[in-house]
């Protein structure tokens, strides 16, 4: 008698090939952070909420995002793309050296700030937090086409390995 497979055994055999994967990811590298807080109560200058501050937490957003998904999944990720001299910039290449992902292929540009999205959340005690703002910071000058042409050459030189 033959046996139909399940459609759970074609899964797992298909996660089970990830480790043998090898992906470029060339994209934006965005640093996202979210700022925790409680309500203490609203302000006198003006009606908003003030947040009595408990945790800021930064993680990879954007194509670092998907980075990340991917070495999660026990793909071997070659990112490329650019980053900040600066803390948010840092903050993500720990984040990827954290999961043991590849950072040469990161250009880290002196003077520029890495895009960061910031999103402010507020709750109460015993209540879930809601996102009140986002603020996103994001260098005023696009990249230099001589940066972009050497992202390109990155991504191809990393994607025939």
């Amino acid at each position: 008698m033959h046996k139909t497979p399940k459609p759970t055994d074609r899964l797992t055999r298909i996660i089970e090939e990830f480790s043998k994967l090898s992906i470029t990811v060339l994209g934006d590298l965005i640093a996202d952070e979210f700022i925790y807080g409680e309500i203490s109560r609203v302000s006198r200058e003006a009606p908003v909420l003030i947040l009595r501050h408990r945790e800021r937490m930064i993680v990879p957003g954007g194509a670092g995002n998907a980075i990340c998904n991917l070495a999660d999944l026990g793909v071997t990720v070659l990112p490329v793309g650019v980053i900040g001299d600066d803390e948010p910039g840092r903050m993500l290449l720990h984040s990827f050296r954290q999961k043991h992902i590849s950072v040469t292929g990161i250009h880290r540009i002196r003077g520029r700030s890495t895009v960061t999205k910031t999103r402010v959340l507020a709750g109460t005690t015993h209540s879930p937090r809601q996102q009140v703002v986002r603020v996103d910071r994001e260098p005023e000058t696009p990249l230099e086409a001589s940066v972009m042409r050497n992202l390109v050459i990155r991504a191809r030189l990393r994607s025939r390995f």
